[in-house]
């Protein structure tokens, strides 16, 4: 499985130790399903085995989501595995196309140094500065009416868990963003990096690339990867301090 998409499902599993979250992760023959349903991103099946998914899949797929009160749910496919034969059958069951996004990679050999500021920091999250990088990151993912309260006592249990370094980017005296990077054996993914409104364009989201990568590769890492949306700054950033294409990934929607 893309690291991805593990990292999603070890969140989901360190959250599900709140009473509070009511997630469900189901692995089927050849696709694992992710249901939390305060937070839609989560809302999700990804395709576990080649072969494709057939009726009789999508059927239980769209009751697991039916059973659990999410009425909007997502299918994620690796583009070379979307046909056409695959995209008839998604959108006879309900499903349309959403949009897609990009992993990228990099090798050591292609580092590059950022031209920002050595006024720029990377902090450590602990519990004394938790809601500081709760706050941060909604703020720099757009992410509105969310209760900060549980965002942050979620965010709270993956302090503890050695997978996951979750950092505080400031610039002089002032907080700017939030870095994640999550790491399991030999491979790193840079996993979330946002940046708040007022700051963007400015070089603090290449600068997070760029010491996250060479936290990634402190940790002997021999992989890292990225992902992003396509036609975004954060794709572009990417590429910017040279990540290269390793793969593409289309997203469709079943919205009852």
């Amino acid at each position: 499985m893309e690291l991805i998409f593990q990292y999603d499902i070890d969140r989901l599993k360190a959250y599900s130790t709140h009473k509070h979250n009511n997630i469900s992760i189901i692995h089927g023959e050849n696709y694992t399903s992710l249901s939390f349903p305060e937070v839609d991103y989560f809302n999700y099946v990804i395709q576990t085995q080649d072969k494709l998914l057939g009726k009789n899949d999508l059927q239980c797929i769209k009751a697991f989501y039916e059973n659990n009160g999410i009425s909007k749910h997502q299918i994620i496919l690796s583009d070379t595995d979307t046909d056409s034969e695959t995209q008839f059958n998604l959108n006879r069951n309900g499903y349309s196309f959403k949009k897609s996004f990009s992993q990228t990679f990099i090798t050591p050999t292609t580092l590059i140094e950022n031209q920002v500021s050595a006024e720029v920091s990377f902090i450590e999250v602990t519990n004394s500065n938790i809601d500081l990088f709760t706050s941060l990151y909604l703020k720099g993912f757009d992410a509105h009416g969310r209760d900060v309260r549980k965002v942050s006592a979620n965010f709270n249990t993956l302090l503890n868990n050695s997978k996951f370094n979750l950092m505080l980017i400031k610039y002089g005296d002032i907080f700017v963003g939030i870095n994640v990077l999550y790491h399991k054996k030999n491979e790193s993914l840079l996993a979330g990096g946002a940046i708040i409104p007022e700051y963007r364009n400015k070089g603090f989201h290449k600068a997070g690339l760029n010491f996250r990568i060479r936290k990634a590769l402190a940790q002997n890492s021999n992989k890292i990867t990225a992902f992003a949306y396509d036609n975004t700054v954060s794709l572009q950033n990417m590429f910017k301090v040279r990540m290269v294409l390793m793969k593409r990934f289309n997203i469709y929607e079943y919205n009852k």
